[in-house]
């Protein structure tokens, strides 16, 4: 299934709002109150000068003042309810996106895995719903109550004086002719800011990941200066981007300073000609003096929605990118599956834009054999796990799980693949402690299990020599341990909990020789003996195996395309 069959970013975020309506009632209310406080004050000013003043009436004038205030204190309590209600609604709706961003990773087909980009996806997932969230946030809470408020001012500044009010409504046309003009720079603008700001997060990520190899080979004061530089294009990206808004709104005032200028004048005209008097002129100019603000508040929402809208379009255009990887559902499940066998049935696979990898290709896996695939780089065998665990699809042929077609089981893949240990040759490793990570994945084992498996491991030494033993934090992706000791604590959590089936992808990468042949033979003298996968180029290793497959490059597979298979199988 294409990600394109989904809603949009923008009709997903408002469904999401919908299923907070009661909030977002609430919070439309207590804005129509938050509105419609405002009005009032005109006519009480216009009160206070031409009563309470000319009939020199302190408790008028007080009642006036105290009016004032009391309205001023009402539209903040209102502004404080409605932010509270349309948080609780737009809060939903962005947490609702990030939860269809991380699905999105969490769904990714194994074979697109290698097109993934960490700073990227964290943009996708942090930045760019937060500017979505921003835009509808700023429609609820600023656009629309705002021009509720210059409706409802012009309409009593128009009953206080029709001739002066069409000369004050004059900036309404103005500002929407002056949005529609600036709105192709600041699209730009606001774009390069956002290009220049991932580039520079995805060289910061890289220069993080990879300090020891760039010190190593004497690059690292070359690769600070390009960290400089992206730092420099996002300092004048983001310049240029204040510069651009801050154009805008300055042409916004001037606007917003010529109507007042054209509305004194007229204003004063009338007042020297006696069509009005001189304190029904200042009331009108002092509702004009509460219609400047909504209008400039509304002019400044053009930002906020340019970005919002195309934050909505990187994030559609992520999510619509490649395809989801045909996970089994758990709907309709009909009971757990002992694992006991696993097969491929003549299967093919090839990667997008590559000749078949894997062509008719047959294996079993049965308990207590060892089986050992031996091949050059880019002959299938990481291909090969992925098609084992379900985790990639093939073109022909089958891939069975005790001879049910995994693809036609109905229990969750998840289940099946928590019967399957695997050590990678390149393993992974969580931020935490030497127990988190032995463990994870595997929460019901105990304690015991986890240092018999450590033993099994011989990794009860590398345990032993750690500062806080088993609890030792190991760093992020366990940065503070060696070559030897990752893959001895790897194929720790491989083995733990005794697993159906054992994957060691290059399990002497790191290792001696003897040390794999006795962790085999402890896994040959276990109750139910695990059938065994080897991945390896070792010929002492391979010759453990009860049987061994040598895999051949296809002739046909180029060298660009090979590497670029690799790449995306991680």
């Amino acid at each position: 299934m294409r990600l394109g069959e989904e809603p949009s970013t923008r009709r997903a975020y408002r469904h999401a709002l919908r299923e907070r309506r009661t909030d977002l009632v609430f919070g439309a209310i207590v804005m129509v109150v938050q509105s419609l406080a405002v009005l009032p004050v005109p006519l009480i000013l216009r009160y206070a000068v031409d009563d309470a003043i000319p009939n020199k009436s302190t408790a008028r004038l007080l009642a006036a003042a105290g009016g004032i205030v009391g309205l001023n204190l009402l539209t903040r309590v209102a502004a404080v309810a409605s932010q509270h209600w349309v948080q609780r609604a737009t809060k939903h709706a962005t947490s609702k996106l990030r939860e269809r961003v991380g699905g999105r990773v969490f769904r990714t087909d194994f074979a697109y895995l290698g097109d993934l980009d960490g700073a990227l996806i964290h943009e996708r997932m942090i930045g760019d719903p937060g500017r979505i969230e921003q835009q509808f946030t700023t429609a609820l809470r600023v656009f629309l109550p705002n021009l509720m408020m210059v409706v409802g001012l012009l309409a009593i500044l128009f009953s206080m004086d029709p001739l002066l009010t069409l000369v004050s409504a004059t900036i309404v046309p103005a500002m929407v002719v002056s949005i529609r003009a600036f709105r192709p720079m600041l699209e730009r603008s606001l774009k390069t800011n956002q290009v220049a700001f991932e580039t520079l997060a995805r060289k910061l990520l890289l220069s993080v990941r990879a300090q020891a190899f760039m010190r190593a080979r004497g690059t690292a004061g070359t690769e600070q200066r390009g960290l400089d530089e992206a730092i420099h294009i996002h300092k004048e990206a983001s310049a240029a981007r204040v510069t651009s808004v801050g154009f805008s709104q300055a042409v916004h005032g001037t606007l917003v300073g010529l109507a007042s200028a054209a509305t004194l004048t007229v204003g004063g005209q009338a007042v020297i000609s006696g069509r009005i008097s001189l304190g029904s002129m200042l009331s009108f100019f002092a509702g004009f003096a509460l219609l400047r603000g909504p209008i400039a508040s509304l002019a400044s929402c053009s930002p906020q929605f340019i970005e919002g809208r195309q934050a909505s379009d990187r994030v559609d255009v992520f999510l619509r990118s490649g395809f989801v990887g045909a996970e089994v559902s758990t709907a309709g499940s009909s009971g757990s599956l002992t694992l006991t066998t696993l097969s491929l049935d003549g299967v093919t696979f090839r990667y997008p834009g590559s000749a078949p990898i894997v062509d008719n290709f047959s294996l079993v896996l049965d308990p207590g054999r060892i089986v050992a695939l031996a091949g050059p780089n880019g002959s299938g065998k990481t291909t090969l796990l992925g098609l084992l665990l379900g985790l990639l699809t093939p073109e022909s042929g089958t891939a069975r799980a005790d001879g049910v077609a995994l693809a036609d089981l109905r229990v969750d893949l998840n289940a099946l693949r928590s019967q399957v240990g695997v050590a990678f040759q390149h393993a992974e490793f969580l931020p935490g402690t030497v127990r988190d990570n032995v463990r994870y994945g595997r929460p019901g084992v105990d304690d015991d299990q986890l240092a018999l498996a450590l033993s099994e491991a011989e990794a009860d030494s590398v345990v032993a020599s750690l500062a806080n033993g088993i609890d030792t934090w190991i760093g992020d992706d366990g940065d503070r341990l060696s070559g030897g000791e990752r893959q001895r604590l790897a194929i720790a959590r491989a083995i733990i909990g005794r697993p159906r089936l054992v994957i060691l992808d290059e399990p002497n990468n790191h290792l001696p020789d003897t040390v794999i042949e006795r962790i085999l033979a402890r896994l040959a003298g276990w109750e139910h003996p695990p059938a065994v996968l080897l991945i390896s180029h070792d010929a002492v290793v391979l010759g453990l195996a009860d049987e061994t497959i040598r895999l051949n490059r296809p002739e046909q597979l180029s060298v660009v395309g090979e590497a670029a298979a690799l790449t995306r199988a991680g």
